[in-house]
C-alpha cells in the first residue's frame, strides 16, 4: 500500500470526486452529514495540507490503482488536544472493501504515525464500527479512556463515537504475521 500526496490537477479532481462519494456513503448514517461535509470540504482539506498540519493521501496499490484516501492531521491543530494524530477521514472505494486494503492502510499509517491517535466512527455505521474494532485489535492499538477528551462537544454526540488509541510501532515480523 502506498500513500501518495496529491500533486496534480488530475489527482486533485479524483480526490474531490472520491470525497463526494464518501459523503454520499455516510449520508444514511447521519442526516446532517451532507451539510457538515459538503463537497467543498475536500478543497478545504487540500488547502489545509498546503498550509501544513494536514496530510491528504491517495491510497494506491503497488500497481498504482487508487483504492481510497486517508486524511491525517497532527493533534496540535486543536482537533484533538492531548493527541499526536487524528485520522480525520478514511475511505476505501466499495469495490476494494473486504479485500485487506483497509488493514494494509492502517499498517502503513502505523509505520508512519505513532503515539496517541484519535478517530471518529458514526454510531449507525455498523460496517465501519466492526472494521475499526477488528483493525485496532489486530494491530494491537491500545484503547485509552475517552473521558479526558469529551470536553469538546463535537467529540461525543448522538451520531459519532470518539476513540483515542495508543499506536506503537510494530516490527516487520509482527506486521506480516497478521496477514
Amino acid at each position: 500500500m502506498k500513500f501518495v500526496k496529491i500533486r496534480c490537477l488530475y489527482e486533485q479532481n479524483k480526490f474531490i470526486k472520491m470525497y463526494k462519494d464518501y459523503v454520499q456513503s455516510l449520508a444514511p448514517y447521519n442526516p446532517l452529514i451532507k451539510i457538515q461535509l459538503a463537497e467543498d470540504y475536500a478543497s478545504d482539506y487540500l488547502t489545509q495540507e498546503f498550509m501544513g498540519g494536514i496530510f491528504v493521501y491517495l491510497l494506491k496499490t503497488q500497481e498504482d490503482k487508487t483504492v481510497g484516501f486517508i486524511i491525517v492531521g497532527s493533534g496540535d491543530m486543536g482537533t484533538a488536544p492531548k493527541t499526536n494524530w487524528c485520522i480525520h477521514e478514511f475511505y476505501i472505494l466499495p469495490e476494494y472493501r473486504r479485500k485487506g486494503f483497509g488493514i494494509k492502510t492502517l499498517e502503513k499509517f502505523q509505520r508512519m504515525h505513532t503515539g496517541k491517535v484519535c478517530y471518529f466512527v458514526l454510531k449507525q455505521n455498523t460496517p465501519a464500527q466492526a472494521f475499526w474494532r477488528a483493525a485496532t485489535e489486530r494491530l494491537k492499538w491500545i484503547a485509552l479512556p475517552a473521558s479526558e477528551y469529551e470536553n469538546r462537544t463535537y467529540y461525543s454526540d448522538e451520531f459519532a463515537d470518539f476513540f483515542v488509541v495508543e499506536v506503537q510501532k510494530l516490527d516487520a515480523g509482527e506486521l506480516h504475521s497478521k496477514l
